[in-house]
């Protein structure tokens, strides 16, 4: 008997757009045929900075979520953010994608945004003791161009 594997369905992206709307009237969205942006301004806490995030999300493949228009500080000492997949990008990493923590029939509002106000929170704590908190596993950290180069030399 053959195992039949559990494909989900992924949720359309008006569907993504009317959830994010709907939590979050004042966002900005922009939806392509294939592809959903959307921008918001985020506090991880009532004591936090507030950070604009920006979420890409192109169906069949899992969101990118950035930190942008705010540059985000590095510990004394260190030439990298933790849990990024690119420093000078701010392209946050949220979750182990090998492990399928987020899937696409899962709404970006009851996962991407919280897992990404959690990042800020422990980023925030990181910025300021130089130790990650938050959970994750991660791959090689990877520094900012311009100070790879000063490395180099």
């Amino acid at each position: 008997m053959a195992i039949k594997k559990n494909k989900e369905k992924p949720l359309g992206l008006i569907v993504q757009a009317a959830k994010l709307k709907k939590h979050y009237p004042k966002s900005r969205i922009i939806t392509k045929p294939d592809q959903l942006m959307w921008k918001w301004n985020l506090s991880p806490s009532f004591w936090s900075d507030s950070y604009d995030i920006k979420i890409l999300y192109k169906i069949g493949c899992h969101p990118d979520v950035f930190v942008i228009n705010t540059k985000l500080q590095r510990y004394p000492g260190k030439n990298y953010l933790p849990h990024v997949y690119d420093t000078s990008e701010q392209r946050l990493c949220l979750y182990y994608k090998k492990a399928r923590e987020w899937k696409s029939d899962m709404f970006i509002t009851d996962t991407i945004i919280p897992w990404t106000s959690e990042w800020l929170y422990h980023y925030e704590i990181w910025a300021g003791t130089g130790k990650w908190c938050g959970k994750g596993i991660h791959g090689s950290l990877k520094p900012l161009q311009s100070e790879k180069k000063k490395s180099l030399d």
